[in-house]
């Protein structure tokens, strides 16, 4: 069986560029919004959640604490260009977050990245 990701990103370009390299590798499910995304986990299992950080109204950090409140125990992944937040770095020693990813993320090592993630978590399927 696939390793099944989540994938959000409010930017549909980004998403769907992201979406064509993940889905190489894994059952990728692509959504636009945070609200999708907690329909999504509310109703399906997911291994992987990669979201974005900077997205309108919530970002990737308060989107991983509610996704995180709903039960997720999986591996949950950031991808951004801004690893120097004090919230991503509280959030990722806390636990709710498992990684970051830096944008931009090379097309021929996204699917590593997130296997070395995988590879690293102990709640990893």
């Amino acid at each position: 069986m696939k390793t099944r990701v989540l994938l959000i990103d409010d930017e549909v370009v980004l998403l769907r560029a992201t979406n064509r390299v993940l889905a190489r590798s894994y059952e990728v499910v692509p959504v636009s919004t945070a609200e999708a995304a907690l329909e999504q986990i509310a109703s399906a299992r997911f291994d992987v959640v990669i979201s974005d950080f900077s997205m309108p109204g919530e970002n990737g950090v308060e989107l991983a604490r509610r996704v995180r409140a709903k039960g997720f125990t999986g591996v949950y992944v950031l991808l951004t260009a801004v690893s120097d937040s004090p919230e991503l770095i509280q959030a990722l020693s806390e636990g709710c977050l498992d990684g970051v990813i830096a944008k931009p993320w090379e097309p021929g090592t996204l699917c590593d990245q997130v296997q070395a993630l995988l590879a690293a978590c102990p709640s990893a399927p």
